[in-house]
């Protein structure tokens, strides 16, 4: 025994560095990742921006409605209604106010689901923040040669959901991200895909979440940035 525990504290002086080596970086590149979204939200907040949102209910359009969005001081969406086209309901007066009633159901039923998106697309998400933080970050490369950064874990908006996003190697901005997550009992997965303008600001631009127990599709596009300065 004696013999053995020096052994033990050369074996463990030699391994500390290497595995301080191997887990400084990815703090580095998780804090660097905080630092850009922090950096965009404040970009974000001086410009106002098109959503548009189409309610895809048992293969049929439910609704399709585009909004005006801004952010309020403390990085909440507001949005202003500009346009809304919703499906065609049925002939009959009892089926038509069945329709309307669940029309009316989806239409409350999406917007919580929006705004969940929201908790995982924004740049100044709370909680994505808090995440990434500790997060464990791995560098991977493109087909075309690019270097990227994936960013994995559990539990980051609602207890049991999964998130993987993929981010720009150099400029530490989000590419893309696919999220399982839960909403009220059901099981929701989202895809996500961000574009990055000339003039720095790096949003969501299109984004699908799909409830399959619920045979229901929303797909959100944002687009027409404006700048308020």
């Amino acid at each position: 025994m004696n013999r053995l525990l020096p052994l033990l504290v050369a074996i463990v002086a030699v391994l500390l560095p290497l595995t301080a080596s191997a887990q400084a970086p990815n703090e580095g590149l998780a804090n660097g990742i905080v630092a850009a979204r922090q950096k965009n939200a404040a970009n974000l907040m001086q410009y106002n921006w098109n959503c548009r949102t189409d309610i895809t209910k048992d293969g049929n359009v439910e609704d399709i409605r585009i909004n005006l969005v801004s952010l309020a001081s403390d990085g909440t969406p507001q949005r202003s209604l500009l346009n809304d086209q919703p499906g065609q309901l049925p002939n009959g007066f009892f089926r038509r106010r069945i329709a309307e009633r669940e029309q009316k159901d989806t239409e409350k039923y999406v917007g919580g689901l929006a705004k969940l998106v929201d908790q995982y697309t924004l740049p100044g998400a709370g909680k994505v923040v808090a995440f990434l933080v500790q997060a464990q970050v791995q560098p991977i490369t493109s087909p075309a040669g690019k270097t990227l950064l994936k960013v994995t874990g559990t539990n980051v908006v609602e207890q049991g959901d999964t998130f993987t996003m993929t981010v720009d190697g150099t400029t530490l901005l989000p590419i893309s991200a696919e999220i399982t997550t839960n909403f009220q009992g059901d099981s929701v997965t989202i895809s996500a895909t961000f574009r990055t303008m000339k003039s720095g600001l790096n949003h969501l631009q299109y984004a699908t979440a799909t409830v399959a127990d619920r045979n229901l599709s929303v797909n959100i596009h944002n687009y027409d940035y404006v700048s308020n300065d």
